[in-house]
C-alpha cells in the first residue's frame, strides 16, 4: 500500500515555531551541496579471466572503470574486488591501481609488491581486492585499471577474476 502524507506546515515540539516546508530542495545543485557530497557513482564489473606465468612484470587485467569528474579539486575513492588463485614456491603477490587521464600518461597509485605470497605447489585462493582515495585535480576523463604482478618463484602462474567477476566502484566526493 503507498501512503502520502500533504502538510504546510510542521510544528516544533515545544510549540514555540513552525517548519515551513515549501519547495525546501528546489534549486539544489551539485554545486550547491556542501564539502564532502558524494556528487556521482560510476560501477563497473565484468568476469574475463587474465592468467599469467610471467615473473617480475606487471601484468594488466580486465578490470577498468571510467569516470569524469565533476569538480576538478574532487576526490575520487576507488573500490576494486575480484576472485583469483595463485600458485608457485616462493613469491611475493603485488597489485596496483593504474590511473590514465584522458589518454595520457600511466600513474600508479597504491603500488603493494607484496600484498600476499605464495609457497605452494598447489593453487590457493587469492582476493584481488584494493581500496584508494585518489585526487586526480582534473575535469577530464579518467580510466582507473588494475595490475597484478608475481616475484620470481617456480611453477609461478597468476589468475585474475577466475569463474568470478571483478567488481570496481568510483565515487566522486566534493571538496
Amino acid at each position: 500500500m503507498t501512503s502520502k502524507l500533504k502538510t504546510d506546515i510542521l510544528e516544533t515540539v515545544s510549540g514555540s515555531g513552525t517548519i515551513a516546508l515549501t519547495n525546501q530542495l528546489s534549486g539544489m545543485t551539485s554545486a550547491s551541496m556542501p564539502a564532502g557530497s558524494v556528487v556521482q557513482v560510476v560501477n563497473a564489473t565484468g568476469n574475463t579471466e587474465v592468467s599469467s606465468t610471467v615473473i617480475n612484470t606487471w601484468v594488466g587485467t580486465s578490470g577498468s572503470i571510467f569516470i569524469t569528474p565533476i569538480y576538478a579539486n574532487s576526490k575520487i575513492a576507488i573500490s576494486h574486488t575480484a576472485g583469483g588463485m595463485v600458485i608457485g614456491s616462493g613469491g611475493d603477490i603485488g597489485m596496483r591501481f593504474k590511473q590514465v587521464i584522458s589518454g595520457g600518461s600511466n600513474v600508479y597509485l597504491s603500488t603493494s609488491n607484496r600484498f600476499g605470497y605464495t609457497s605452494t605447489t598447489t593453487w590457493t585462493p587469492m582476493s584481488w581486492a584494493a581500496i584508494y582515495v585518489d585526487s586526480p585535480n582534473t575535469t577530464s576523463a579518467i580510466e582507473y585499471s588494475f595490475e597484478m604482478r608475481q616475484t620470481s618463484a617456480s611453477g609461478a602462474q597468476m589468475r585474475y577474476c577466475d569463474t568470478s567477476h571483478w567488481n570496481f566502484i568510483l565515487t566522486e566526493i566534493k571538496q
